[in-house]
């Protein structure tokens, strides 16, 4: 994981009416072991602090987009990995 190189938004989930909370993290881990790793870790930190993280998407270094601010774009981050039309 690169610091400061993750966003958490919510993906809708219509069969129960709610969001379920997702995790895009950036790494330049390639090996499966070292995803699975990362993966654990990113949800037991979540379960430090009670959420339950329903998905992590792992994507290569400098692939987030940062708003003028410098803060993580939720929806542009969406829009480029494909999950909202």
């Amino acid at each position: 994981m690169i610091p400061g190189r993750v966003v958490a938004f919510g993906e809708e989930d219509i069969k129960i009416g709610t969001e379920r909370v997702c995790v895009m993290v950036e790494t330049d881990i390639a090996d499966a072991a070292g995803q699975k790793e990362l993966r654990i870790a990113i949800l037991k930190a979540g379960m430090a602090i009670d959420v339950s993280i329903n998905t992590i998407y792992l994507v290569p270094p400098r692939f987030l987009i940062k708003s003028s601010s410098g803060k993580p774009s939720r929806q542009a981050n969406k829009a480029r990995a494909g999950l909202i039309p």
